[in-house]
């Protein structure tokens, strides 16, 4: 919403803020690419995990039946916005609406109808943690948390009788889901969870450890 918001309106404050026709352009190519990829782009592929868990399943233990065929489902056809994506488009945001705010045209009138009255940048405190749950549901678990300002969470995990912590996933978005499989199909898994913010870079200062049955 905020990246909808600020698409809409930054074109009437070009002048006040001093953005040129290059900065323009590649505001315009930016925004595109982070509302689609916000948007579109990861609720369509975390749309597909569920889905194809639910496929391997059938395929797996539904009644054999040799008469009754099945494919895979297939992934959704999604068309990117043109130009060409770079690392750290979030980050070049960031410094650009910096930038902004020391225009001589800037205002707080033109701060607030942009949404970016406040700091834009992740809290300094290298000691806080993210506060997170986790939701079982039928070929998934469901984790939510909290993100105060950060870029996202970094995520580990272990299952089962494993002692080592391993790298799960980054998320910028809330919720996660983890679609993985049952180690041993039909047979219920502990799996553990803990998350730190991660801000191009995890803090390492993680929240208590979640843990949940799965497949159960």
């Amino acid at each position: 919403m905020w990246f909808n918001n600020l698409a809409s309106k930054i074109a009437a404050y070009y002048t006040a803020l001093g953005i040129g026709t290059a900065d323009q352009a590649m505001l315009t190519s930016v925004l595109a690419w982070l509302v689609w990829s916000w948007a579109i782009y990861l609720p369509a592929r975390r749309h597909e995990g569920p889905a194809a868990t639910a496929w391997r399943n059938r395929l797996a233990s539904s009644p054999a039946d040799p008469g009754n065929t099945t494919t895979p489902p297939a992934p959704a056809t999604l068309t990117p916005p043109t130009g060409a994506a770079f690392v750290g488009m979030l980050t070049w945001l960031f410094d650009q609406i910096a930038i902004w705010k020391k225009a001589p045209g800037y205002t707080d009138t033109i701060g607030e109808d942009l949404g970016i009255i406040g700091p834009e940048m992740p809290p300094s405190d290298p000691t806080a943690t993210p506060t997170a749950k986790a939701e079982v549901r039928p070929g998934e678990v469901i984790l939510t948390f909290s993100k105060r300002g950060h870029m996202g969470v970094w995520i580990e995990s272990q299952v089962g009788s494993e002692t080592a912590w391993s790298f799960l996933a980054i998320d910028t978005t809330i919720p996660y889901n983890d679609t993985r499989p049952l180690k041993v199909p039909g047979q219920p898994e502990m799996r553990r969870y803990r998350l730190c913010y991660w801000d191009n870079a995890p803090s390492n200062a993680f929240c208590d450890t979640i843990e949940v049955t799965f497949g159960g």
